[in-house]
């Protein structure tokens, strides 16, 4: 509710809340196109160029889930780069 009071309010802020809404729409598009069309690994590789940070702050596991892959798999692929 307090979101659409500010879209009300000015159309500076509904500008801003309906490109904030589309970016997040076309990563989420791109996301899921990768687990569709991408291998596993390359994946990995664009998540950590794109999210280097996620790296460190977000457990293994969820980076894992995120990419569709085992959280073993993830461990693998974090080893071979690291070679």
């Amino acid at each position: 509710a307090d979101l659409q009071q500010l879209y009300g309010l000015s159309k500076d802020g509904e500008r801003l809340g309906r490109l904030n809404a589309e970016g997040l729409y076309i990563e989420q598009a791109m996301h899921l196109e990768a687990l569709l069309m991408d291998p596993p690994y390359m994946r990995f590789q664009q998540l950590l160029k794109a999210k280097p940070v996620w790296f460190q702050r977000v457990p293994q596991k969820y980076l894992a889930s995120y990419l569709n892959i085992t959280p073993e798999t993830f461990s693998r692929y974090k080893r071979k780069l690291m070679e």
